[in-house]
């Protein structure tokens, strides 16, 4: 375990709480108020966090639960191992030391996805610095959140204009800059003031990780090898089934990976990480374990047909903070 946990449960009352809607659960933000100190998403050099934890769910209404988190994958270990080292330099380039950065600025705290963020800019019609606000995220029983500050990453870049697209004089607007949230999964969501220029309200990580890195390229039929051109495999296989062998070998060269290698395909969806079911009878109590959530973000949904009338008590006990690298 990477971090020492003192107080390692956090529970969580729902009133009526909304089919399909996720309701998210910020663990290293909980345990932050719950043990006085600040818990990361990273280490300082950016690798990220799994957080392992218990969900006990209670309800006396008959309802199914699911819950899903990041994906442990190398796209998304990465993202974040990028991001941190960009986010370093953006800093480094404007002068910035990691004194300046502030005691609890010094890492990534990224949203989970799209649907865990609002952003709001006051004037539509220009780029700007939004107002970020985090959306259905649990507060923890006992905790006054107005009195506790979570400051979720914002970026910034210098805005491209497309040729033509300058609201008057071109220098009218030269340096101006655009602010955007990061998240996790989910695509890189254009703002509505966007127009034909390129503006971002958010960012997804492991999205712009794989519109950045180097494409998996899959040879043509013109550049596998092929019987004739290649007696060098022939005369190595010394037998009568070298044809056969070369045939099988250019096969396996034109094999794409065996996963999805779309930018935004499914390496930057949520995964689906537990399920469980309560009544109004024996099972008013469901017990989840050893759900593994990157970067200790997770949602919980429900899946009735309306919302529950009956509240929903969810306790989290987070057993251990490791890298997430260190459990693939």
């Amino acid at each position: 375990m990477s971090d020492r946990i003192g107080e390692r449960q956090v529970s969580y009352a729902v009133l009526a709480m909304t089919k399909t809607k996720p309701y998210f659960m910020n663990l290293v933000k909980d345990l932050s108020w719950m043990n006085s100190k600040n818990f990361e998403h990273t280490t300082r050099d950016g690798h990220v966090k799994g957080y392992i934890v218990d969900l006990d769910i209670v309800c006396a209404e008959a309802a199914p639960f699911s819950v899903t988190t990041a994906p442990n994958t190398w796209k998304m270990r990465n993202a974040f191992r990028k991001f941190h080292a960009y986010r370093d330099m953006m800093f480094r380039k404007a002068g910035v030391t990691k004194r300046e950065m502030g005691k609890y600025g010094r890492t990534i705290r990224p949203f989970l996805d799209t649907e865990m963020v609002t952003v709001t800019y006051p004037d539509p019609a220009l780029p700007q610095v939004p107002t970020v606000t985090e959306n259905d995220v649990l507060i923890p029983l006992g905790c006054t959140d107005a009195q506790r500050e979570w400051t979720y990453t914002t970026l910034a870049n210098e805005v491209q204009f497309s040729e033509g697209t300058i609201p008057g004089p071109s220098p009218a607007l030269e340096g101006v800059s655009d602010t955007w949230a990061l998240t996790i999964c989910g695509d890189n969501a254009e703002s509505a003031h966007a127009g034909d220029n390129v503006l971002w309200s958010t960012v997804g990580m492991i999205h712009s990780y794989n519109l950045d890195r180097m494409e998996v390229v899959t040879p043509d039929a013109e550049e596998v090898i092929t019987g004739p051109k290649n007696p060098l495999a022939a005369l190595i296989s010394a037998s009568a089934a070298s044809g056969e062998v070369i045939d099988i070998a250019e096969d396996q060269e034109l094999e794409a990976p065996p996963y999805d290698i779309r930018d935004a395909g499914d390496s930057i969806n949520r995964i689906f990480a537990d399920y469980g079911n309560t009544n109004t009878a024996t099972l008013q109590v469901i017990r989840l374990r050893n759900i593994f959530a990157p970067a200790g973000i997770l949602t919980i949904n429900q899946g009735t047909s309306g919302n529950l009338v009956q509240p929903v008590v969810i306790l989290a006990t987070v057993k251990a903070i490791v890298d997430c690298k260190d459990l693939v």
